[in-house]
């Protein structure tokens, strides 16, 4: 039997929350038992990011460097047993088959992504990874599309069926797919969509 990939993106597609905001929230309050040192960390990297001194792959950098520390790594799957309430049951239903090879591509840390892969039986998963990788990237955009290829060839895979995404930062792995569904896309996703001739079907 031929098996159709699917590959599905994570914050607002197959749970509609931005999970680093709500790993942050969780993380600080982690602190308050561990370390308040990270704590303050957490706090001021946040006010740096409101301020635009650095940018979001900076603080996410810094909030890794914490996260990855055990006593708050251990708690990963607490954090995403609280995510279940943010689950799209329709998104779940395009890849819940037995012929599917389903994908979880994000730019979410591996972290905790992988466990919310786990928990909902995808195949494989894609995540910003750890900062103890001597090339540390965030996985998003071209990144995403270049690890996305990285994965297809290791499994040999030449082509993905369908991609669910619910913003414009996913047209390249978009690109690459079949089938493009839009969950809750916004007015200006439809639009650089449209732009870039990509066919979508909303979801």
């Amino acid at each position: 039997m031929v098996k159709k990939v699917v590959v599905v993106d994570l914050d607002g597609t197959l749970l509609s929350t931005n999970t680093f905001h709500k790993w942050m929230i969780f993380l600080l309050k982690k602190t308050l038992k561990y370390n308040f040192i990270d704590g303050l960390k957490i706090i001021f990297f946040s006010f740096k990011r409101i301020f635009k001194r650095i940018t979001h792959k900076q603080l996410k950098f810094e909030i890794l460097k914490i996260s990855e520390q055990s006593y708050y790594s251990d708690s990963i799957h607490t954090f995403v047993e609280e995510l279940a309430i943010y689950i799209n049951r329709k998104v779940l239903d395009h890849m819940e088959t037995e012929d599917v090879i389903s994908i979880l591509a994000t730019a979410a840390p591996e972290i905790y992504a992988e466990t919310i892969a786990e928990k909902y039986h995808f195949t494989y998963c894609i995540a910003t990874p750890k900062i103890s990788q001597s090339e540390w990237y965030e996985n998003i955009k071209e990144e995403k599309k270049k690890s996305l290829e990285k994965l297809l060839n290791k499994i040999g895979e030449r082509e993905i069926d369908i991609v669910l995404s619910d913003h414009y930062d996913d047209i390249p792995i978009m690109n690459m797919a079949n089938t493009v569904y839009l969950v809750n896309g916004s007015f200006e996703t439809k639009q650089k969509l449209k732009e870039t001739q990509i066919n979508f079907i909303e979801l």
